[in-house]
């Protein structure tokens, strides 16, 4: 292997940034070693490849939580395990080993509560090798639109924005931004954009490469529901349950979250008992094969979301925070004929069967082709940039 790397990621109630993650190092895998750090809760998704290490650090109870800092005694123990996990990083490397580069999955735009150990990791790859590559992997957006944020917010975000650039322009080489530049381009949702533009490539959406050619034909009756990891989408989970129960001609099935709540995995379970036409299954790694064959999904704005724009599948979305940067994905996406985007008042069950008929005779239609190249291209980025800075520093 010519270059060997380090990639960080950090996930505290979604899967959408590990998987990916771990589709970008898939890519990455073609060129170099990769040492995956993963600083979040466990969800079993990993790569099988021999030059690819897994180091999982434990996780702090309070990722649990949507805001750490409302817990009493929340930062002092999250503090203490950040101090294990300090260790546990550095007896994962072997101190002779030179990287080429390091990737830090959405840190310094969010997540600043682990900027120490970001760069601590950064300190370690430069400690051996100053000419190391340090990149930040940047999903593209943050939080809602700016005009959508009340002064509160709007005086906070921009604080926050300074912070995350001056990190930037002193720790990081390049900001990869995983999205299409002409759906939502960074400055919509970042104020110091100017600050780092240098240093800002896009690289299009990262989607994992089909496995299989599309079919030809698909089930007209299939409709798959994945809502994520689960936490923060289980308001919608009664509606659409509701909702199933009234339309029988369709068959639904719905993909479980690894981090569902147990009463909700239960009224799952007693769901798929009573009805049907409803199958519950577990969480899965790959579901391009599952979402080509269905005639539409209900979804997340999250990762899925590019998966079935990938399957040419029609969705449904409903964004799983009504202030933050799903909404914004939702919103775009929806504008511009990719998907469907459910409103506040589409969250009860007869409406839902109604959109749901309404999208069979009448799917959303992109007005443009989206860039979902973003593993290709971020390699291909990284490959570049690792040479022309050692050609800058080599005397």
């Amino acid at each position: 292997m010519a270059l060997r790397g380090i990639v960080y990621c950090i996930h505290l109630v979604g899967v959408g940034h590990m998987k990916r993650m771990l589709a970008l190092c898939e890519k990455l895998l073609e060129y170099a070693e990769i040492t995956f750090i993963q600083g979040g809760i466990e969800v079993g998704l990993t790569i099988q490849h021999p030059n690819f290490t897994h180091v999982r650090l434990p996780q702090i109870q309070e990722m649990l939580d949507i805001n750490i800092f409302g817990v009493k005694g929340g930062i002092a123990a999250a503090k203490a395990k950040m101090k294990i996990r300090k260790n546990i990083l550095f007896n994962s490397f072997d101190p002779l080993l030179k990287y080429d580069f390091v990737i830090t999955e959405q840190i310094p735009f969010s997540k600043l509560f682990w900027l120490n150990e970001v760069l601590s990791i950064v300190a370690l790859a430069k400690q051996k090798n100053p000419e190391a590559l340090i990149v930040c992997s940047h999903k593209g957006t943050t939080r809602n639109r700016r005009e959508n944020l009340n002064e509160s917010s709007l005086k906070k975000c921009i604080s926050s924005d300074r912070i995350t650039a001056k990190i930037i322009k002193k720790y990081y080489d390049l900001v990869l931004v995983h999205s299409d530049a002409k759906l939502i381009p960074l400055e919509e949702n970042f104020f110091e954009t100017d600050a780092i533009r240098n240093k800002v490539v896009y690289t299009g959406y990262i989607s994992k490469p089909l496995k299989k050619a599309l079919p030809i034909e698909r089930s007209k009756k299939d409709i798959l529901i994945t809502l994520g990891a689960g936490p923060k989408c289980e308001i919608f989970m009664r509606p659409l349950i509701s909702a199933i129960e009234g339309i029988p001609e369709y068959n639904f099935i719905f993909v479980k979250g690894p981090m569902l709540s147990k009463d909700k995995r239960e009224f799952l379970k007693e769901a798929d008992i009573a009805l049907p036409n409803l199958q519950t299954v577990e969480f899965m790694d790959d579901i391009d094969d599952k979402l080509s064959h269905c005639k539409m999904a209900i979804l997340t704005a999250g990762f899925t979301l590019i998966n079935s724009y990938a399957t040419k599948t029609p969705a449904l979305v409903f964004p799983d925070d009504r202030e933050g940067s799903q909404m914004l994905i939702a919103e775009r996406f929806s504008e511009h004929g990719f998907v469907r985007a459910a409103e506040i008042q589409d969250i009860n069950p007869e409406r839902l069967r109604e959109i749901i008929r309404e999208m069979e005779e009448n799917p959303p239609k992109p007005d443009f082709d989206l860039n979902i190249n973003g593993a290709d291209n971020s390699a291909r980025i990284l490959l570049k940039s690792i040479a022309l800075k050692r050609k800058q520093i080599s005397p």
